[in-house]
């Protein structure tokens, strides 16, 4: 039986997939993605709507960014919340679990008193399914927006252990994903990526006694933080270059490291012949990236004057990779909130200006359809090549293997104390040449 089918409806931009996900709940969430002045207008009318306030107890949910529906700071509080919020047990369903059995279930058992901050996005969106687990014996519906970007292909056994809990109980369950977005067909050789897609620009990634310790003193009490150490690593790679590694192996807290975002000892960096400056990133979830500012805001912030020119050469090459639409040069009209791929294309623009040694874009795809991402990362990469700027991959989609310059495999272990207590991780990083297909 096929979990998926009956359940998911699909939309062609991250604008009408929030819009129908918004009304399962009732518009209870404000939009993130449009802008300040959105945002609060739909934040005042939530907290002066009092009558609807009693379905936020009926639908249990996981919101495109799914840090956005975990409202404690450790995986253990998330989980006792739900279980309360559930209830006792319901005649004629099974017990409940404990804490420990559904974080066991949905492979968290470790990360129950890591801070939620420190997780990655897959680590995270498990959390958001342990959640909407527990809560299935005290809720009358459930809706999901984009549980695909998340997860890996191991990971998906966690997605149909929450449909089938659901479909037991007879729960409707609603899926509101992007064309595509499940789709894991990979690109051919011959795709139409644009003419400076195979400019091979080179750079080499360099790490040397690279240590790093995830949150602080301050957030594990009486415990130490777990401490990261990295491989030490050298290796010529071309761009682009994609990241590949199952959820939680650590690909984004690298991203993060290699972009200075995170401080750390030792020895991590791209060296690029012909730009030296810092390495810049592209998060997964653009809308945090943006601070709240509005699109002209973004623009305006940057004090580089190519920033409105590299914007438009984006969109341009954007349009001419994706014929189902197009895009305007200049930006949302007067009366347009941004879309969520403006929002992006305009993020990247800031950090192309300034010429930086690599570019990173974290799970691109994210808020985009299928085809509207391999365009607007072929948009991306060409014009980061048209200016020496290598670029990195980090996504879990398998569309990208036969075309990318070079692949590096990266893999996370743990390293346990007596009691199983996590002291911290082992990172190795490989360059990854097995066929893919």
């Amino acid at each position: 039986m096929n979990l998926i089918t009956d359940t998911i409806q699909t939309f062609p931009t991250f604008e009408m997939r929030e819009a129908a996900f918004r009304g399962s709940v009732a518009a209870l969430l404000p939009r993130s993605h449009a802008g300040p002045g959105a945002f609060w207008k739909d934040f005042s009318r939530i907290i002066g709507t009092v009558e609807d306030h009693r379905l936020a107890g009926e639908v249990a949910y996981v919101t495109a960014n799914p840090r956005d529906c975990l409202a404690f700071s450790t995986p253990r509080q998330v989980l006792m919340a739900a279980r309360m919020q559930g209830g006792g047990p319901v005649p004629g369903r099974s017990p409940k679990m404990t804490v420990p059995e559904t974080a066991r279930k949905f492979n968290l058992d470790r990360n129950l008193d890591q801070p939620i901050r420190t997780l990655s996005g897959g680590e995270t969106v498990r959390l958001a399914l342990a959640k909407v687990y527990a809560l299935s014996a005290a809720v009358g519906q459930l809706a999901m927006a984009s549980p695909f970007c998340w997860l890996d292909r191991e990971s998906r056994g966690c997605l149909d252990c929450v449909l089938s809990a659901y479909r037991q109980r007879e729960i409707p369950v609603s899926l509101f994903t992007l064309d595509g977005e499940e789709d894991t067909r990979q690109l051919s050789a011959n795709e139409d990526l644009g003419p400076d897609w195979q400019a091979s620009e080179p750079f080499q990634l360099t790490a040397g006694k690279v240590r790093l310790t995830l949150g602080s003193p301050l957030t594990a009490f009486d415990l130490p933080p777990p401490e990261v150490r990295v491989d030490d690593f050298n290796a010529d790679l071309s761009s682009p270059c994609l990241w590949v590694g199952g959820n939680g192996m650590g690909k984004s807290l690298l991203a993060r490291v290699l972009a200075a975002a995170i401080p750390h000892q030792g020895e991590f960096r791209i060296i690029n012949p012909t730009n030296k400056n810092s390495i810049r990133l592209i998060f997964q979830d653009v809308n945090t990236q943006t601070l709240m500012r509005s699109f002209n805001m973004l623009g305006t912030d940057s004090d580089h004057a190519d920033t409105v020119d590299i914007y438009r050469r984006m969109i341009s090459m954007y349009n001419d990779l994706d014929q189902s639409g197009s895009v305007r040069p200049s930006g949302p009209g007067d009366d347009a909130l941004p879309t969520i791929f403006e929002t992006k294309a305009m993020l990247v623009a800031v950090r192309l200006a300034r010429l930086p040694g690599a570019l990173i874009l974290d799970e691109p795809d994210w808020g985009l359809s299928r085809t509207a991402a391999v365009a607007f990362v072929g948009a991306v990469v060409n014009v980061a090549h048209q200016l020496n700027v290598p670029v990195i991959l980090i996504t879990h989609k398998p569309w990208w293997h036969r075309v990318v310059g070079s692949r590096l495999k990266i893999r996370k272990t743990r390293v346990e104390m007596a009691g199983g207590r996590v002291a911290g991780f082992h990172i190795q990083l490989k360059e990854y040449t097995d066929d893919a297909s």
